[in-house]
């Protein structure tokens, strides 16, 4: 939102006003590779992330902006200063006439006829959160390694343990601040918005956008704080889901004092949503938390004995963690629930953890432990919801078992395979399992796999992966990445925050870290 930082990068931008994209929120999601490179991150505190907007489950949610024009050959430029995000074409609303904000900057290319009226639609250019594995597919790997690789490691996008950049998010606020006295916007509780920035485009220019969801609206002449500046507090998320509000009144001391005396302001100035909120509601990670910590997984006795399915295995625990904290959370921005398949669910550990985090789960079994995922299902039934159980071995036709309207085998966002190598090779019926994959997921779907094992027989292992290759594009998560104390930062995870113990079948296995693998599994394309 701030005209500095655009004149910055973007000398010739022009056109300034402001405006807003509706159905959007921000949120502190991507390790800022060039605070890392002038080494201004604080690591120990993990203040590394930097601001973006992406789609918000609110069709209502809006974000506030600034909307500026570029020569159209300088629309190159502009993508190579935002390539870590995703470019899209979006429509911006605004908010106050052409020039209302001032500079001495011209250039001869206008997106937008001269007094352009306020609350006008037009489309623009925005860039918008991505992933990881979208934004290494798109350079080489040589090019990826000079650009973040030399400079750092471990995961761009979706990080749920870091902070804003605090330097950076002093700057956003105040460029808020800024923004509510040009645009003389005060706060209307009574209308669901949002704030951020962004840029028009037309034939002879081009755009960019960051973003937050929020509930607040343009009302000039209100003195109750500012609508973006309100807006930017109570809806901006940070990583783990939480608002950037609680954040800002439990750190507000390591901000300068002009900071600090906006934020008196603004808190003297809450929303009667908010204020209701805090009282008695909750936030995205904790109702997560709180159902997770309500499951309970019935006695063995009964059910089932032997086998392996009546326990939660090394994989299985990683790999709920990685869910809870790099999928799950505000991965469907449609606002319909994420639609999971969870093959060979053994307990039904795994799907009952996804069922926690608010996903549409279907958990499969063979004959032999299908009883005990029925009654573990059942056991939880009231306290979670969109979870059903299917009878499905290895080989069983998938269309039957899974079809979906659209006549493709399957329709899931996401399918889990924890652990299930250990089985394909004890009973050797690995041609089984690798068709089971193929059906599961046929050349053209989308769904990602999340294939998680615990490393046992190398070799093998090796070859049967080397095979699945052909078919998928494989990412592997680094579940080794240094977190707390150089601990695996998946495993610190799994020791600190899982409080539902040996109920979830949780046993204490993490004294070192296991010898596991995450990989990421999308077909190749046709």
């Amino acid at each position: 939102m701030s005209l500095s930082s655009v004149l910055t990068t973007m000398a010739s931008a022009s056109n300034f006003r402001y405006a807003y994209l509706q159905g959007y929120e921000r949120s502190f999601s991507l390790v800022s590779v060039s605070a890392i490179k002038s080494n201004t991150c604080e690591w120990t505190t993990m203040e590394v992330a930097a601001l973006a907007i992406r789609k918000s489950s609110n069709p209502a949610a809006i974000v506030y902006g600034c909307l500026f024009d570029i020569p159209a050959s300088e629309l190159e430029a502009y993508k190579e200063r935002e390539h870590r995000y995703e470019v899209q074409t979006v429509s911006a609303t605004t908010l106050t006439n052409t020039n209302t904000i001032t500079t001495t900057k011209t250039t001869a290319a206008v997106a937008l006829p001269e007094g352009n009226a306020p609350h006008e639609t037009c489309e623009c250019l925005t860039v918008v959160a991505q992933t990881d594995e979208a934004y290494r597919k798109s350079m080489s790997a040589e090019e990826y390694h000079t650009r973040v690789g030399q400079h750092y490691t471990g995961q761009l996008w979706g990080r749920t343990d870091v902070k804003p950049l605090r330097a950076y998010l002093a700057r956003c606020l105040l460029a808020s601040r800024d923004a509510d006295q040009a645009m003389g916007c005060g706060r209307d509780a009574s209308t669901a918005r949002s704030s951020s920035s962004s840029s028009s485009s037309s034939g002879s220019s081009s755009s960019s956008s960051s973003s937050s969801s929020s509930s607040s609206s343009c009302n000039p002449g209100s003195s109750d704080g500012g609508s973006a500046v309100q807006n930017f507090l109570d809806e901006c998320l940070l990583a783990d889901g939480s608002r950037l509000r609680h954040y800002m009144e439990t750190h507000s001391s390591r901000f300068s004092d002009e900071v600090q005396a906006l934020l008196v302001h603004a808190n003297a100035h809450k929303s009667t949503k908010v204020q209701e909120r805090e009282e008695g509601g909750e936030t995205h990670m904790q109702s997560t938390q709180r159902r997770l910590e309500a499951v309970r997984m019935v006695p063995i006795a009964g059910h089932f004995k032997g086998g392996t399915g009546w326990m939660t295995w090394n994989a299985a625990l990683l790999a709920k963690q990685f869910l809870k904290t790099r999928r799950l959370h505000n991965k469907s921005p449609e606002g319909q629930p994420t639609r999971v398949l969870d093959v060979s669910s053994g307990n039904g550990f795994l799907a009952l953890a996804a069922a926690a985090m608010g996903a549409e789960v279907t958990a499969t079994e063979c004959y032999l432990a299908y009883d005990l995922l029925k009654a573990n299902v059942a056991h939880n039934a009231s306290t979670l919801g969109h979870i059903k159980t299917v009878e499905y071995a290895w080989g069983d036709n998938v269309q039957e078992k899974f079809g979906a309207n659209n006549d493709q085998p399957t329709d899931f966002d996401i399918i889990i395979l924890s652990d299930l190598l250990y089985i394909a090779f004890r009973d050797d019926i690995e041609p089984q399992f690798r068709k089971a994959v193929l059906d599961l997921v046929p050349v053209g779907s989308t769904t990602e796999l999340i294939f998680a094992f615990e490393k046992r027989k190398l070799e093998r292992e090796a070859a049967f992966l080397g095979e699945l290759c052909t078919h998928f594009d494989v990412t592997e998560v680094d579940v080794h990445e240094e977190g707390p104390a150089g601990e695996s930062a998946l495993v610190h995870a799994c020791r600190e925050n899982d409080a539902g113990g040996e109920e979830m079948g949780e046993l204490d296995l993490f004294y070192t870290p296991p010898p596991v693998r995450l990989l990421l599994m999308k077909r190749k394309l046709p």
